[in-house]
């Protein structure tokens, strides 16, 4: 899916749908088990996320007006299907490199774990965004992020999208590899991966860090009485990061975060790793573990120790752990492109985000306003292949990149649309 957008002219009488709203925790026995049996025959990585168990996190956390739960009644020829869906801004953001300039802010439903839980029912997105258009009038948008690239299912939903009319789609960026982890039984067998010199040179990173910072151990957090500790330390160590500075807040920054992590321990869900040294923190991982994966969720590292790899290290024993402690079966990375993602790695997919926007004049506008800039954008990096514009490879595009955030040296105003 490339980075496009398409219109679908709204046809005279859609269909009546069938999906039901609810804010309410996931309790119901039948709604439970039909649940239950979708997951369990899904190889989706993002699956935690479509769990009746993190549904009723977030019915415990978040404020009722930004949960909806979408349940498609069984029927001949169809199970049980299940759309959970959490309202949040959605930045659509104007970046090049690690820098942003500006963005949009659209209101959006995101579909959690990025697809309807849902078999043999190929009208249940577009059933799913009509009502959402009738009954929410304050969205902008559906967001879906991490739908495999070839997904059997998608033909289906986009033809009775355009079927049904008054949507846009857009592709922010296109396809984009999804980088995971397949566990082994041992932490040796996951190392014999690897080449004797880069086991030799993981190895010897950790050993310097251990030489700087004596009394280096890596901490598992998983326990309420953890969360508290955990996010003073993470949250320390995330304004020191390159991320706060050209990007703004992480994840761990926000306001209710121990609120949700404690609530996520008391569930068996949170599984995050702080790497410290003494009294100081040097790099945090927030993560999660349920349904069979570990999600590598948000983290970050000191940048005044950059040079001894603290990221890379906490990784390298986050790996060992979690092999010898209740082991998961794949770690996810998540989607996108980073240099850690591809040497720790073993598996990488195609995956691609979508935004579904209501039919409206001032959807049009964004999208076209975005389409243009990534449209300027990928003239740039055209252009910088030249050789002389690329000085004979001196000069990539991702140093342009870091050279204009630089001279700019702060976002620009958010544009509220």
């Amino acid at each position: 899916m490339s980075a496009t957008s398409s219109a679908f002219a709204p046809v005279a009488t859609p269909p009546a749908s069938p999906v039901v709203f609810s804010r309410a925790a996931a309790t119901d026995s039948q709604l439970m088990k039909g649940w239950d049996g979708l997951l369990s025959d899904s190889g989706h990585v993002y699956r935690i996320y479509q769990s009746p168990e993190w549904w009723n996190h977030l019915v415990a956390t978040r404020p009722a007006d930004d949960l909806l739960l979408g349940v498609l009644p069984a029927q001949a020829g169809a199970e049980v299907g299940v759309v959970p869906m959490d309202v949040q801004p959605y930045p659509l953001a104007f970046s090049a490199g690690r820098w942003t300039f500006a963005s949009l802010k659209l209101r959006a439903a995101h579909l959690l774990g990025g697809a309807p839980l849902v078999a043999g029912r190929p009208q249940a997105l577009a059933d799913v965004v009509e009502r959402l258009w009738r009954e929410r009038p304050d969205l902008d948008a559906l967001f879906l992020k991490g739908i495999p690239a070839g997904c059997s299912a998608w033909a289906g939903w986009e033809a009775q999208l355009r079927q049904r009319g008054g949507s846009l789609l857009y592709s922010e960026h296109g396809k984009r590899p999804l980088y995971t982890i397949a566990l082994p039984e041992t932490f040796d067998a996951y190392l014999a991966r690897f080449g004797s010199k880069k086991r030799y040179n993981l190895r010897r990173q950790v050993r310097v860090l251990e030489e700087q910072m004596p009394g280096l151990e890596l901490v598992r957090v998983d326990a309420e009485e953890q969360v508290a500790e955990f996010v003073r330390q993470a949250q320390h160590i995330a304004k020191r990061t390159w991320q706060h500075q050209a990007i703004g807040p992480l994840g761990i920054e926000r306001d209710d975060i121990a609120l949700r992590l404690t609530d996520l321990a008391r569930r068996g869900l949170l599984r995050s790793y702080v790497l410290r040294s003494g009294g100081r923190a040097l790099a945090f991982v927030l993560g999660y573990q349920g349904r069979g994966v570990f999600h590598y969720a948000d983290i970050g590292h000191d940048a005044e120790l950059s040079k001894f790899s603290p990221g890379t290290v906490l990784l390298y024993r986050l790996i060992e752990d979690l092999i010898a402690h209740q082991c998961p079966q794949t770690l996810n990375f998540g989607i996108g492109v980073s240099e850690y993602k591809r040497q720790f790695a073993t598996e990488v997919r195609e995956e691609t985000s979508l935004l579904i926007l209501r039919d409206t004049l001032r959807n049009r506008l964004r999208v076209g306003l975005h389409r243009g800039w990534r449209g300027l954008l990928a003239k740039a990096k055209a252009a910088l292949r030249r050789p002389k514009l690329v000085l004979a490879g001196v000069l990539t595009h991702e140093a342009v990149y870091e050279l204009v955030g630089t001279v700019i040296n702060a976002p620009l105003p958010v544009l509220v649309g």
